[in-house]
């Protein structure tokens, strides 16, 4: 399969999210085959583990790495493509407090929100539409 028919939408450790369907020669539950988990109608990326689609059957599945609670909506997600948007979430953590032998329960803030921690965001009318890696040449940031 050649990369110049489709296009890597994202990609991780161990998954590929690519703007095609894969043949079915591709796919398969044997150990270092590709695993179908989902066929996505809409997906707005946000940072690595973040992100929110709609599925071909029209389910809302919001993966955000770290927050618990499944009280998200998709366009919740997708509003934080535009500039200067995010979403504040809370959620309870369990916290060991050792010196008492107990365990604590507090509600903690999740902020969600496009960064340019790792790569540089660009925007279309105030929409982030696509994110380009930084360079370092001679020792500066471009």
């Amino acid at each position: 399969m050649s990369q110049d028919n489709y296009d890597i939408c994202i990609s991780d450790t161990d998954s590929i999210d690519l703007d095609i369907k894969l043949p079915e020669k591709y796919i398969s539950e044997n150990l270092g085959d590709y695993k179908l988990e989902n066929i996505f109608k809409k997906v707005v990326y946000i940072a690595p583990k973040v992100y929110a689609a709609i599925t071909e059957t029209n389910e809302e599945y919001i993966v955000i790495n770290g927050y618990k609670d499944d009280n998200v909506s998709y366009n919740e997600i997708a509003n934080i493509v535009n500039k200067n948007e995010k979403l504040s979430l809370n959620q309870e953590k369990w916290h060991t407090d050792f010196s008492h032998g107990r365990i604590i329960t507090k509600v903690e803030s999740y902020t969600l929100m496009a960064t340019e921690n790792k790569r540089k965001l660009i925007y279309e009318n105030n929409k982030l539409i696509k994110t380009a890696p930084y360079k370092l040449i001679n020792n500066e940031l471009i």
